[in-house]
């Protein structure tokens, strides 16, 4: 488990990763939560507030997120298709 309560930079790899703030760089794990992220989430399930980059999961979650989440599930409340199977991108 890896937990900033803060803003983090760089990489997190651990099964269970969480960063209260933005994360700027890479989660790798089987579950990611952030707030913010700017750059790349990679594990079962992938979640944040806010972020660009790229999510690559089962299930992408995000209220805002510019760029690619590839994924079984893929949920962007921003993007105009909220929801899509696969692939959803937003720029």
């Amino acid at each position: 488990f890896n937990y900033c309560g803060g803003t983090g930079a760089g990489l997190q790899l651990a099964a269970v990763n969480f960063t209260e703030r933005e994360q700027y760089g890479a989660q790798l794990g089987v579950a990611n939560m952030t707030w913010g992220i700017r750059g790349f989430q990679l594990g079962v399930v992938n979640a944040t507030g806010e972020g660009s980059g790229l999510q690559l999961g089962l299930l992408n979650l995000a209220e805002s997120f510019s760029g690619v989440q590839f994924g079984l599930i893929n949920m962007n409340q921003a993007s105009p298709l909220m929801m899509m199977p696969f692939i959803n991108a937003k720029f």
